[in-house]
């Protein structure tokens, strides 16, 4: 709505004087008994319904409502406005959200329909607070940034900071970074240039830059929010630096520090009664607990962090919560109890970019080493989805920033060419200085150009060095995965054989000493017993097939084809190698043991590239000969000395050369430092089952 003279009468007497709400409102209220006109009557009702909106709803929706039956009957577009936004704020607070929306949208329509872009920007930040709230998060983007742009085009710079502030938020939320940064970066440099309060921007900014691993910088911001939250007396937000900080604190090993920051943001959200982000807190707690190893402390205080999360109705917090208790189930080995409190998690976000990656993967090696491919699987394809999803989301961020660069610098121009006309029709007086006037605008505007060029150089440096981190960490992530299944199948195939298979043989042995005295038992007897022996014998040969079969479980399902075919590109995915795939010759049928031979033994050339060879680019080739079956692996890497790493009983060849004997195959490696490596193996057919 826009001011008018008693709306300036009022703010002066009760908000600038800084009255508590509760005089205010009775001020207003013994000013209803007077005689008042109606727009004075209205005005006095619209304070009084935006002073009860923050602390009582109900009285907020009577002022309201009385204001609206006030206004029905009249053509007054401001009081319709304010009206609506009046009573949107009431159900916002009400936790009525559908019908806050309702109102606000009202009031949109309405700013539409006049020339007020400061209340059209308005109209657009109240109904994405309302999306986000709902977890519309595209559609909160998309009302923020309509915002955003109205405050630019209407020359609100302390207002367009303020949008950019909550996008940055919002992009927190949606764990899209880059982007959060960018807008907290814009929100600070706007306020520092025409003022407002830069304490909550630092504090935004800080933990974004923590979370990107620019620690320098966010150490600066820290120190820069610290005394105005503590001078401004703003304890919620000073808690939550604290716990920031506290993260970080941890991340460095620096747990004694750590606890004090916690210490501190408990006592501070204790004395002034901020309930808002205890889930938050306990899950930092429980964080802490975790890393000390102090698991049923860890688990208590992911419980209570999931309690609080549940009373608040935040996704987000339960989300962290349930993956707590789910890694603390996971340490304490109990998987399906783990499984249920990261699906429990995972299921309370209601748009999949809140779902953070490495909860996902959580789940996936979980699912793995409860033996569920087939979830395992699944899971994997929402993770590539997922991130697909974010680059798709990080292009659009910088399609649209490019956009809005492309429409400041039309106007620019379009601004340029009527100053030429203004200047033609002038007199020769005034000519000299205005050529003067434009020469230097020009050169302020190349000046800017080439400032903002180099701030998207370093820009540029510093996500490229983001994403070079993270493929780094993925392929870590992935090299160890693939290791720890190895093993877990390794172990479980030595348990097989040497504890189950002992047993067998040993009973084996007791049933062949009653041999000597088989012919004096009755044929009844000795038919029971040849049959005892050959099931004895079986049940060996089964524990050793079991065992020499405890595989990769992917090929059981898809076949070695579609096996190869989704190691090489997940792995290419993962990783900073290129890994391709080509399969020639016609193929044929093995056995599904033999498959999964194949298919870990590829996987192991996979992992020591990997490991050592820092390839750029590699290739895996399947023959299929007449006789024999040749895979030929070679990759651009840095090479190795084949004898040395024999000698050694390194680089990862062991268990390759003994897993090619055991199939009667060859193996031969071409390989040279800096020149990469070919490593060529040739396997014998399997002869065919009989029937």
């Amino acid at each position: 709505m826009k001011p008018t003279i008693l709306h300036f009468i009022l703010s002066a007497l009760l908000l600038w004087t800084g009255l508590p709400v509760h005089a205010q409102t009775d001020s207003l209220r013994k000013t209803l008994q007077s005689s008042l006109s109606d727009t004075q009557r209205v005005e006095v009702l619209h304070e009084l319904a935006f002073l009860y909106g923050g602390s009582n709803a109900d009285s907020a929706m009577y002022f309201a409502q009385a204001a609206r039956l006030l206004t029905d009957s009249t053509d007054n577009t401001d009081w319709h406005i304010t009206t609506a936004n009046r009573l949107g704020y009431a159900w916002e607070q009400k936790a009525q959200l559908d019908s806050a929306q309702k109102y606000y949208l009202q009031a949109l329509q309405l700013e539409e329909t006049r020339d007020y872009p400061r209340g059209l920007a308005r109209s657009h930040l109240y109904l994405g607070i309302i999306a986000k709230k709902k977890g519309a998060l595209e559609e909160a983007t998309k009302y923020y940034n309509a915002a955003l742009r109205q405050y630019q085009q209407a020359g609100y710079p302390k207002k367009a900071a303020m949008a950019h502030l909550n996008l940055g938020n919002l992009y927190v939320v949606q764990q899209q970074y880059d982007s959060a940064q960018a807008h907290y970066q814009q929100s600070i440099a706007l306020k520092e240039k025409h003022g407002g309060s830069l304490a909550i921007s630092y504090k935004e900014y800080a933990w974004v830059l923590d979370h990107n691993g620019l620690h320098a910088e966010a150490a600066t911001m820290y120190r820069k929010a610290i005394p105005l939250l503590r001078q401004t007396g703003q304890d919620n937000a000073l808690a939550d630096l604290y716990i920031a900080i506290s993260n970080r604190q941890m991340q460095q090993g620096d747990y004694d520090s750590a606890r004090t920051l916690l210490q501190t943001a408990e006592a501070l959200k204790q004395r002034g009664n901020l309930q808002d982000d205890l889930a938050t807190l306990y899950t930092y707690w429980g964080n802490f607990h975790f890393k000390h190893k102090h698991y049923d402390s860890a688990r208590q205080a992911f419980t209570q962090a999931m309690a609080f999360a549940q009373r608040q109705n935040s996704p987000n917090d339960l989300l962290y919560a349930c993956n707590g208790l789910g890694l603390v189930a996971w340490q304490q080995d109990s998987l399906p109890q783990a499984r249920r409190y990261f699906e429990q998690g995972l299921a309370a976000v209601a748009s999949p970019s809140q779902v953070n990656p490495a909860i996902l993967r959580n789940l996936l090696y979980v699912c793995l080493r409860l033996g569920d491919n087939k979830a395992a699987l699944s899971i994997s394809k929402n993770l590539q989805a997922l991130q697909k999803e974010r680059e798709g989301s990080l292009a659009r961020f910088h399609a649209a920033t490019n956009a809005l660069e492309i429409s400041r610098y039309e106007q620019e121009l379009a601004t340029e060419a009527l100053l030429r006309q203004q200047v033609e029709s002038r007199n020769q007086l005034y000519l000299s200085a205005l050529i003067s006037l434009l020469i230097l605008l020009g050169l302020g505007f190349l000046l800017l150009r080439l400032r903002r060029a180099k701030q998207k150089n370093i820009l540029l440096k510093k996500e490229a060095e983001i994403n070079q981190l993270s493929r780094e960490q993925e392929e870590r992530y992935q090299l160890g995965l693939l290791e720890g299944e190895q093993k877990e199948r390794e172990r479980l195939a030595h348990e097989l054989h040497d504890d189950m298979g002992a047993k067998l043989a040993m009973a084996r042995m007791h049933v062949q000493a009653l041999e000597p005295h088989k012919a004096k038992l009755p044929h009844t007897v000795q038919d029971e017993y040849k049959q005892a022996l050959s099931l004895i014998e079986l049940s060996i040969d089964k524990a050793r097939n079991i065992a020499r079969d405890m595989d990769a479980g992917l090929v059981e399902d898809l076949g070695l084809r579609a096996g190869l075919v989704d190691l090489t590109q997940r792995m290419s995915g993962a990783s900073s190698t290129l890994f391709e795939l080509i399969i020639s010759g016609r193929e044929r049928d093995f056995s599904r043991v033999f498959e999964r031979k194949l298919y870990l033994t590829c996987s192991e050339l996979i992992s020591n590239i990997l490991k050592y060879a820092d390839a750029a680019r590699a290739t895996l080739q399947v023959f299929y000969r007449e006789n024999e079956l040749m895979l030929m692996m070679e990759d651009d890497g840095k090479g190795f000395d084949p004898e040395e790493a024999r000698q050694k009983g390194g680089m990862g060849l062991t268990s390759i050369h003994k897993r090619i004997e055991g199939l009667g195959g060859s193996i031969s490696i071409d390989s040279k430092p800096g020149n990469g490596t070919i490593t060529t193996l040739q396997i014998p057919y399997p002869q065919p089952e009989k029937s």
